[in-house]
């Protein structure tokens, strides 16, 4: 039994190399995938902040605008200012991203100005322009 050589002890682990091989490249597939769905949840995750902040800015432009008219007074006024720039911001950021020429860079600075989720911002740039395009 000594005579035996090495390489006949490590046989019996080659049939299975090809099933191991297989397996590594399901999880790594898997976790590639994993990546990218959460990567397309944080992008809708920052849509829905964006649309929550420009819902919230937009109602609140009229509530001032109102209240500027009821009383005169000028911080009134000034939060109306304040909430259109918000709204307008992110149409401007939208159409960046949606015209004929998509402004990547111009759509983050609009969408920074309001204060939409940060990690959001370049994965919404990238997949409104890929549904777009």
């Amino acid at each position: 039994m000594s005579d035996t050589p090495s390489t006949e002890r490590s046989a019996p682990l080659h049939p299975f190399r090809p099933i191991f091989a297989g397996a590594i490249l399901v999880v790594a597939l898997v976790l590639v995938l994993i990546w990218f769905a959460l990567q397309m949840q944080v992008a809708v995750a920052g849509f829905l902040n964006g649309e929550s902040i420009w819902s919230k800015a937009q109602k609140q432009s009229i509530i001032d605008l109102y209240a500027y008219s009821v009383t005169g007074d000028a911080s009134a006024f000034a939060g109306y200012q304040h909430s259109m720039r918000i709204v307008t911001a992110d149409r401007i950021g939208r159409d960046a991203l949606t015209g004929k020429h998509p402004d990547a860079a111009r759509a983050r600075r609009e969408f920074a100005s309001t204060h939409t989720l940060p990690q959001a911002i370049s994965l919404l740039a990238f997949a409104t322009s890929r549904i777009h395009a």
